[in-house]
Formats: C-alpha cells, sequence, structure tokens
C-alpha cells in the first residue's frame, strides 16, 4: 500500500502571521509558511505585502523565485512586476521591492542559509 503524505495550502485561505527578519516585524508585510526549512533557508511560502509595504534591501545568499498571484511590485531598479509573472533572483542579487497597490506573492527560497 503506498502512503501519501502531502499539504493543500490554498494562498487565499492561509493564516498570516507579521513577516519577521531578525526578530523585528516588517510593516505591511505578513506571510504563511509552507515547508521553509530555517535551518537551510530552502522551502516555500505565502507573501502578502499591502498598500504602500516595502521590503529591505536585502542581498540573496541562493536563488529566490516569486510568483505574483495578486497585484504587483516594482523593484529597486523601477521594473515593474506584474500578476502571473515567474521571477527568478539569481544568488548576490540585492534588492528591495515596493508595492503601491499591495500584492500576494508564493515565494520558493533556495537560500542556503536561514532567512527568517
Amino acid at each position: 500500500m503506498n502512503t501519501i503524505s502531502r499539504t493543500i495550502t490554498n494562498p487565499w485561505r492561509v493564516k498570516l502571521k507579521p513577516f519577521e527578519k531578525h526578530g523585528l516585524a516588517i510593516p505591511k508585510i505578513s506571510w504563511h509558511d509552507i515547508s521553509l526549512d530555517k535551518e537551510t533557508g530552502f522551502g516555500a511560502f505565502i507573501l502578502s505585502m499591502l498598500p504602500g509595504a516595502k521590503s529591505a534591501s536585502h542581498k540573496r545568499l541562493g536563488f529566490e523565485e516569486i510568483y505574483i498571484l495578486e497585484g504587483g511590485l516594482i523593484d529597486a531598479d523601477g521594473t515593474v512586476l506584474q500578476k502571473g509573472e515567474f521571477i527568478t533572483f539569481e544568488p548576490g542579487s540585492i534588492d528591495s521591492t515596493y508595492t503601491s497597490k499591495g500584492c500576494l506573492l508564493l515565494v520558493i527560497a533556495r537560500e542556503s542559509s536561514p532567512t527568517h
């Protein structure tokens, strides 16, 4: 007999909690941990950014991929990222993002060290 172990996540029905970095909550940003391993920095999570939210500038230690489920982002270089786009940030990338209208993101992290 096969055993299936799985978690089904509906990104529009998850319970969000404050998104913390170095023990401090980042204003207007919340998240839901799907499978993030805090020891390795590998895994996935849902990130919600309210209108006017801005992420802190950060350097990626590994690949980070973002699928925009709703809304949009503006990257530090002015690039507009929109609903339905899948963005891959390479290791060493440094940026911050801003959202004027808010957004809901699926983030896949492959950091090689803790991200939260």
